[in-house]
């Protein structure tokens, strides 16, 4: 029963005209080492994470990288799983990939027959996936700029929305190695839903 409450609470707000957290799953982050910080991490992401935290971490990239992740949340009703990749392609810059999935696995949902009596009609899986395309690239190696591309899909049984956003990333090399970095999430951005309702995403201004 919790995971069908949990699910049409996920649904009755993301389909509502007034919801203001159009693919708030995003903001769950993705990789072990920048989750265990807090996501404190836009001024130092060097690595393929960067495609979250801040692409323009990625030019720092000194070849190619990967990293996976595997979570449960809400004890064990979601799943999460993320997949990070960047790879250096000289002094043009660096690109970055990535997967982001949040999910509900079979899910009940009921009807009721002729008597009044509840039933399962179906079993359905829900799932919030964002795929990242980014690009970060450094400039005289104190300045690093990037950006970073977002299609988003969501939905299960009779619900799906689909959707894009674009973040842009700096970071600075200060003296005395202080590094400051801004990643601006969501300067355009917005999902459409089935039902005809479309939601803008909220920006966020991590420093």
């Amino acid at each position: 029963m919790s995971v069908g409450i949990l699910f049409f609470i996920f649904v009755g707000v993301a389909i509502s005209e007034d919801y203001l957290y159009a693919g708030d799953f995003m903001e769950l982050g993705v990789g072990a080492r920048s989750l265990g910080m807090g996501g404190a991490y836009s001024a130092i992401c060097m690595g393929p994470d960067s495609i979250y935290y801040n692409p323009a971490g990625l030019s720092k990239i000194a070849r190619y990288a990967g990293e996976l992740m595997h979570a449960y949340n809400f004890k064990g009703l979601t799943k999460l799983d993320t997949i990070t990749g960047g790879f250096k392609m000289g002094n043009i810059g660096s690109l970055g990939f990535g997967l982001q999935r949040l999910g509900i696995d079979d899910i009940k949902i009921t009807g009721y027959d002729e008597n009044g009596r509840p039933y399962i009609k179906e079993t359905i899986n829900w799932a919030d996936n964002c795929v990242y395309f980014s690009y970060g690239r450094s400039l005289f190696n104190v300045i690093n700029l990037g950006a970073t591309f977002k299609y988003i899909r969501q939905g299960g049984g009779d619900w799906h929305s689909n959707g894009y956003g674009l973040d842009l990333g700096i970071q600075m090399v200060l003296p005395a190695n202080l590094r400051f970095g801004i990643n601006a999430q969501n300067i355009i951005g917005s999902v459409k839903w089935s039902t005809g309702v479309r939601d803008d995403l909220t920006m966020n201004l991590k420093v």
